[in-house]
């Protein structure tokens, strides 16, 4: 489903856009945590919805990772939301490195933001608004929108 919507980009449409307040949801990460926005209100979140098939999610991952370490010890949480089962989540960010915290099985959060194109980032600050959101891949290798955009929020 999702491949054919990045097929066909311009039926893409989020349901929710800048300077409103984002969805709760609660799902169980890879890790087995249970995962809520509402609980990590007072921190800065960057969900990065991608999917294992997508080439431009995961050209970017090597970066990603780098910035999740780079803000580990600050109050900016990673999460990959990824549709894709968590046996073949978990065996390709093993193979890749992507340390990311992850969220499989995530087609219903896909469903409830209206992301239909990957990569999605969302940067969502510490009061739950959607403060950038950036879709599709390749115009920024160094990710130097979602460093300002973090950086500005953590002043």
């Amino acid at each position: 489903m999702i491949f054919w919507m990045m097929a066909f980009p311009a039926l893409s449409q989020l349901k929710y856009q800048t300077g409103d307040r984002a969805p709760n949801f609660s799902a169980t990460s890879l890790d087995q945590e249970q995962v809520s926005l509402k609980r990590m209100r007072g921190k800065i979140i960057v969900l990065d919805f991608w999917f294992i098939g997508c080439g431009p999610c995961r050209a970017q991952m090597p970066k990603l990772t780098e910035l999740a370490n780079q803000y580990k010890n600050q109050s900016v949480v990673f999460l990959g939301i990824a549709p894709d089962s968590s046996v073949k989540v978990k065996k390709f960010v093993e193979l890749k490195g992507f340390n990311i915290r992850q969220i499989p099985d995530a087609q219903k959060i896909y469903n409830k933001f209206g992301v239909t194109r990957c990569p999605t980032h969302l940067v969502i600050d510490q009061k739950g608004i959607i403060r950038h959101i950036r879709t599709g891949g390749g115009a920024d290798p160094s990710q130097s929108q979602l460093i300002t955009i973090i950086n500005k929020l953590l002043k």
